[in-house]
């Protein structure tokens, strides 16, 4: 059985080498198809960042609008002098920033985490049974884990008490990039189980080169 075992896998060598074209097409189809996977959804998450920055420099218009129409206001004073100047603190933090900037970093930073963590979650085999298909409650998970580690693996704001301003600047990009950062990390690398498709299609050739090559005195395996 072991010099049979040894002869399928000469075979099978030999059929690599002679059968030259077949796997030369059968792997320039496979790259062909991976590539354009991967370009599609690259486009499509780099469009959707671009629009994520925009609209995040537009709501940060919008809020620093109103902060400082409602801080000119008594009851605005009262809130910032006695109520929460934690939270005027941070207001003020965030503000002070060039929102351009505050944005690209904030969704750039946003794409790394989401791809990095897409890409763990697949090559682990693990993307498909606790993320695809779970639901609007496991994606809400995935949302506040993404935001956890983005503020703590690349915060847009350094510093001692930042942590909760990075929360809520991760809030709004991670919301709607992760589904998109997740698509690109499945598509990009393969799971384990490739490992067994691979497997079955190597098994499928050398039943055909067993039935096609192997002399016909050889025992059964």
């Amino acid at each position: 059985m072991e010099n049979q075992n040894l002869l399928l896998l000469e075979l099978l060598f030999r059929d690599f080498r002679d059968n030259w074209p077949f796997w030369k097409k059968e792997m320039h189809k496979a790259l062909l198809k991976w590539l354009r996977g991967v370009s599609a959804d690259v486009s499509k998450l780099l469009l959707l960042g671009l629009c994520v920055v925009g609209v995040y420099v537009l709501v940060l218009f919008y809020l620093q609008s109103l902060w400082e129409i409602f801080a000119n206001t008594p009851m605005g004073n009262i809130f910032a002098t006695q109520v929460s100047p934690e939270f005027v603190d941070d207001l003020n933090l965030i503000f002070d920033l060039d929102p351009f900037r505050l944005a690209g970093n904030t969704v750039l930073n946003c794409l790394m985490i989401t791809v990095v963590m897409g890409i763990l979650l697949k090559i682990t085999g693990l993307f498909r049974l606790i993320y695809l298909d779970r639901g609007v409650s496991n994606w809400i998970i995935w949302v506040m884990i993404g935001v956890a580690v983005s503020t703590e693996l690349l915060p847009v704001i350094r510093g001692a008490d930042t942590y909760r301003v990075n929360l809520a600047l991760f809030l709004l990009p991670v919301t709607t990039l992760l589904s998109g950062g997740f698509r690109l990390s499945s598509r990009l690398v393969p799971e384990f189980t490739v490992v067994f498709q691979l497997r079955d299609f190597l098994k499928e050739r050398m039943a055909i080169i067993k039935i096609r090559d192997l002399p016909c005195d050889q025992p059964d395996i």
